[in-house]
């Protein structure tokens, strides 16, 4: 299946996902390294329900879930985009992003959330964003800070039959992105 280019920075391609992105996904979704900060494993269930959601938000919005491959290297590294959120609405538009372990650290998730939440402001005209994650997980806390993100509150979630404790929401109007980073 022909991969068709989404977003492009200096060093990465984010792609519209095909079959084998959503395995890639599936596996990082089975790694205690990379569900860490989202509650632990995830059950089967809930992460078909998480690639079906990623799929839907595609084919009925044309945005969604990008697979972020190396430029170099057309080796995938990870996942990020947006969403609306919570799914099947259209209250907000949330952001997210993971690299594997082996290439974290490096400004990866940074250069790829940098282009998603560019392309929600300037391609899509989104008034704002949203995004969340564990008060724990002190990277992620990092990168949305240094898009701008401001915090709203903190409150325990309970989804797909799981409580997340301690979970961080954040907001980024389009104006403040803006000023911050400029249009891309």
């Amino acid at each position: 299946m022909h991969r068709k280019l989404y977003l492009e920075t200096e060093r990465l391609h984010l792609y519209r996902p095909i079959d084998e992105d959503y395995e890639f996904l599936s596996q990082n979704l089975r790694d205690p390294r990379m569900t860490a900060h989202l509650g632990g494993n995830m059950p089967e269930a809930q992460i078909k329900n998480m690639v079906m959601r990623t799929r839907k938000q595609w084919n009925d919005h044309g945005f969604g879930t990008c697979a972020i491959f190396l430029k170099e290297k057309m080796q995938q590294i990870g996942n990020a985009g947006a969403k609306f959120w919570p799914p099947d609405t259209k209250d907000a538009v949330d952001i997210g992003f993971g690299i594997t372990p082996e290439y974290q650290g490096q400004g990866f998730a940074f250069e790829a959330a940098l282009a998603i939440a560019a392309d929600c402001f300037n391609h899509h005209q989104f008034p704002a964003l949203t995004c969340h994650t564990s008060i724990h997980n002190v990277a992620a806390l990092k990168l949305i800070k240094k898009l701008g993100f401001i915090q709203i509150k903190v409150v325990d979630v309970v989804a797909d039959g799981a409580t997340y404790k301690d979970v961080a929401f954040f907001e980024l109007p389009r104006g403040n992105f803006l000023k911050m980073h400029g249009p891309k």
